[in-house]
């Protein structure tokens, strides 16, 4: 299936199967970057996230955690492992 595909189903509040579950949206935001770009967020009943870009029909799929993360400026630590990441951006 193809991202805008997945994204026209959960926009119609349709579920998908994302890593063997069943995701049935609860809440979806719409983002406007500056540039024109838009993306959208959906969350599920359980822990699950997703985040679709269909222009550069990227999908990531979030958990939440039930651990503290322990963060030193652009650095997070969770699990034993360091994660690096910085992000800019402007939308509504």
């Amino acid at each position: 299936m193809q991202v805008k595909q997945v994204l026209d189903l959960l926009l119609d509040n349709e579920s998908i199967a994302i890593q063997g579950k069943t995701f049935e949206p609860i809440s979806m935001e719409e983002i406007l970057w500056k540039t024109g770009e838009r993306m959208y967020w959906m969350r599920n009943s359980e822990d699950l996230w997703i985040s679709i870009d269909p222009e550069s029909e990227e999908v990531i799929v979030f958990h939440d955690l039930d651990e503290e993360v322990d963060a030193d400026a652009d650095l997070a630590v969770y699990n034993g492992n360091d994660y690096e990441g910085s992000y800019a951006g402007e939308g509504k």
